[in-house]
């Protein structure tokens, strides 16, 4: 079993000492016990797929490709384009995501099709309906759905070792260990691969061994060391935006995530504020860690190009990587770029962020940055307002 249980232990004593009101209280203690559960629950399936389907350790992970990147940066945008090149590439869809081993999977595909063969569809017409309803609000900062690629690091939800867990309990300062997998000791790096590679093979043994397995994450970014060296014919795309527009971005849908979640002003500010930093700094560890891949291991994307120009970005991608372009893809890349050119756009808009650092410090430390990629100076001045894409 792959439980980290001093993690969970940790999570388990914080959110029981919480001093909140009595319903945020009981909302934060019910996502904890039930999500337990769940983590439990899912284990125990993954544990039954060496068990029943024992052939998925035996395929090999060749040259993944992980798109990454601070949040808010374009990320989400950039995956789905290369998912859409489906005779070449698989990725992790959100329910495969909440149910990652063989057994469940297998199971819900078997209800899928009698749902389609003597149902007529109505059940998945429901569940289609379901999540327009109850993502509604949430997709005005980020296109939830269950059937389409989420991030790569949802998986570690399992574990107890996702850095998302500080989005659901945000207790940055007190979890370095769970934000920066790269500093963390070898035996715990060779535990989470262990379990990543399997996640990946089983990724494989259900949608083709011959598939570019394709992940997104964010945090990711810190994870290129373990990554990069764990998966030598690995590929990294890289996405850059504006520090001043990602961080007011950022700030912005945790301070409605988090307000939702009942976290008090005071605690919400101080994690924003250390969130910030951290952001800041995995500016600086991407661009140390990357710079000493080859450079057919790393394609850079700025944030602004790949929304004026996905066509043209992707093709550039795909030159540098040598793959192959084929005619249907192209033909998606063309209307893509269409819809770009129309001013397609997310819901999104921020507004700029209060919680610091202020523009003069971030400009400083990442000057090298606004050098390479022409962004503007903002010191003094109030951050962008316009409308964004992931």
């Amino acid at each position: 079993m792959s439980i980290d249980l001093r993690i969970w232990w940790r999570i388990c004593r914080l959110a029981h000492r919480e001093q909140l009101a009595f319903r945020p209280k009981l909302r934060r203690l019910a996502i904890f016990w039930l999500g337990s559960l769940f983590v439990l629950l899912n284990q125990l399936l993954l544990m039954l797929d060496h068990l029943l389907f024992p052939g998925f350790r035996r395929l090999p992970i060749r040259a993944p490709v992980f798109v990454i990147g601070n949040m808010r940066s374009g990320t989400t945008h950039m995956h789905r384009l290369l998912w859409e090149d489906r005779g070449h590439t698989t990725s992790l869809a959100l329910w495969e995501i909440l149910f990652p081993s063989l057994c469940a999977r297998k199971l819900i595909r078997g209800l899928a099709c009698i749902d389609r063969r003597l149902l007529g569809g109505r059940i998945l017409a429901w569940l289609h309906r379901t999540q327009d309803r109850k993502f509604g609000k949430a997709r005005r900062m980020h296109q939830w759905n269950l059937f389409e690629p989420e991030e790569d690091e949802f998986v570690f939800y399992h574990t107890m070792r996702s850095a998302s867990l500080l989005v659901l309990f945000p207790y940055f300062g007190q979890f370095d260990d769970l934000s920066w997998a790269d500093r963390e000791p070898e035996k715990i790096q060779r535990k989470m691969l262990a379990f990543y590679d399997g996640i990946i093979r089983r990724q494989l043994y259900l949608h083709g061994a011959d598939k570019r397995y394709l992940a997104k994450s964010p945090t990711f970014v810190a994870k290129i060391r373990m990554l990069s060296r764990h998966y030598p014919g690995a590929t990294f795309v890289y996405m850059a935006r504006n520090p001043h527009e990602m961080l007011a971005s950022g700030a912005n849908l945790l301070q409605k995530t988090w307000g939702a979640l009942g976290i008090d002003d005071a605690a919400l500010r101080a994690n924003i504020r250390l969130l910030n930093e951290q952001q800041l700094a995995l500016y600086e560890y991407a661009s140390e860690a990357l710079s000493v891949l080859p450079d057919d291991r790393v394609a850079y994307i700025e944030y602004g190009d790949l929304n004026r120009s996905p066509d043209a970005v992707v093709r550039k991608i795909y030159a540098q990587f040598h793959w192959p372009l084929e005619a249907r893809y192209a033909q998606y890349l063309a209307l893509a770029q269409d819809r770009a050119s129309a001013g397609h756009q997310s819901q999104h808009r921020y507004q700029a962020s209060e919680f610091g650092p202020g523009a003069a410090e971030v400009e400083t430390r990442l000057a090298d940055l606004f050098t390479r990629y022409g962004w503007p100076s903002q010191t003094g001045q109030s951050a962008d307002t316009s409308p964004e894409t992931e």
